[in-house]
């Protein structure tokens, strides 16, 4: 008789046990892996990011046509940029700013080189919109979300 009270106490007092706090604006009964959604989504943006700019990396280091020195500052700064959203997957602040570092290298390194090599308007698109713009959504993604760090 008295296991019984006592097993019936103990229900009781789980019952009335205090539930964990939930995150601002999140139900209280919402998985921690869901409240962190900004963080999913930065990372999926920075992976997709850096399997293009791999890719471009990637072709121009072992294509037919011999990388002039022009471009290699442009390949250094990209490779920065990547290893810097590879670092903001575990580090969100110190992987964006890596990211802010590379792309602040990677604007006048593509500058240079178009310049150097003659593309004129094509050149200033390239080097103030089609490089860094992408790497800049990454990086204010990463800093914007960045909660814990």
């Amino acid at each position: 008789m008295s296991a019984t009270l006592m097993t019936k106490e103990h229900e009781i007092q789980t019952m009335n046990a205090p539930q964990p706090r939930a995150l601002p604006g999140t139900h209280p009964n919402t998985h921690p892996l869901y409240t962190h959604s900004g963080d999913w989504i930065a990372r999926g943006i920075g992976l997709l990011v850096n399997a293009f700019f791999l890719l471009i990396v990637f072709l121009t280091v072992t294509g037919h046509d011999s990388l002039t020195p022009q471009g290699w500052p442009v390949v250094a700064s990209l490779l920065v940029c990547i290893l810097g959203v590879f670092t903001a997957l575990r580090w969100e602040r110190l992987g964006g700013r890596i990211v802010l570092g590379g792309v602040l290298a990677l604007i006048p390194a593509v500058l240079y080189s178009a310049y150097s090599t003659g593309f004129g308007v094509q050149g200033l698109i390239v080097g103030l919109v089609v490089y860094p713009v992408p790497f800049l959504i990454v990086a204010s993604l990463f800093l914007a979300d960045n909660k814990t760090n």
